[in-house]
């Protein structure tokens, strides 16, 4: 949705290779996430997995990844694609005012969402708002901490998550406990 609405040509998706702002849980390491990933995204042109991130040591701040990005395709228009719920809080991330006078964003709203304009403004201030443009997303109303929650308490992810990630999380246990 967001591609189509965006006029994107290429979607990159970026698993975090430190994520600053995780704490304790079942959680998969890079690499792992980077799999999954990869074996989510269709063969279709126009959808990538990059380690950007994981390949860059420390933590993963996103200012880090769009100025990289933007040196090193300068003559490209990048756009930000977040989850509604991520940029409720992306004034705790690192560097947020900067981060928002360097790149547009598309904010997807998920079943439930409750970003509106108006709310978005009053979080990130009424010039920044004019560069997030908010998408509908897909009917699916579930999150990354709801899949590892169903993964940990044994209850099924089928239809939630693309098979072949799926058997990936099942062949390696990920997310069963604490430790991964």
């Amino acid at each position: 949705m967001a591609r189509d609405r965006m006029r994107l040509d290429k979607v990159l998706f970026v698993p975090a290779g430190e994520p600053p702002h995780r704490s304790r849980g079942p959680f998969a390491c890079a690499e792992d996430r980077y799999r999954m990933v990869k074996l989510s995204l269709p063969p279709e042109g126009g959808l990538a997995a990059s380690r950007i991130e994981i390949d860059r040591p420390g933590p993963s701040y996103a200012i880090d990844t769009v100025a990289e990005l933007q040196r090193s395709r300068p003559s490209a228009e990048f756009v930000y694609v977040i989850g509604a719920d991520a940029v409720l809080e992306i004034m705790t991330w690192h560097r947020p005012r900067e981060l928002l006078d360097m790149v547009d964003f598309c904010a997807v709203r998920r079943p439930g969402a409750r970003l509106t304009p108006s709310r978005l403004e009053a979080i990130v201030g009424r010039e920044a708002a004019r560069r997030i443009t908010i998408v509908g997303g897909p009917g699916v109303d579930v999150s990354s901490s709801e899949i590892r929650r169903r993964v940990r308490d044994g209850e099924t992810i089928r239809f939630l998550v693309p098979g072949p990630a799926r058997a990936y999380i099942e062949e390696h246990g990920l997310y069963r406990s604490l430790e991964s």
